[in-house]
């Protein structure tokens, strides 16, 4: 649940975003799905839709009896000396 939320508050104020397009909420619907593979989609579309750049990068992860690969999303803003992450599981 958090990382639903988390997701769609990054979308209601990342620059950019759109706002006028779309509501938050209606995001945040998207992103119920029953699997991470379709969560993954639906957040790749989302992205892609408000034009915002993004890169994914695989990850092996699971546990020793049952493997499985995961996939995190990374968007970069601006430029500085500075970085700052944002993550959520």
């Amino acid at each position: 649940m958090w990382t639903r939320i988390a997701v769609a508050i990054a979308l209601a104020v990342l620059p950019g975003a759109g706002l006028a397009q779309t509501e938050p909420l209606a995001e945040l619907v998207r992103l119920k799905q029953t699997t991470n593979a379709g969560r993954l989609a639906a957040l790749q579309e989302i992205l892609t839709e408000r034009k915002i750049p993004f890169e994914a990068q695989t990850f092996d992860g699971g546990r020793k009896d049952k493997p499985q690969e995961g996939t995190n999303l990374s968007v970069a803003f601006g430029s500085g000396p500075r970085e700052i992450v944002v993550g959520a599981h």
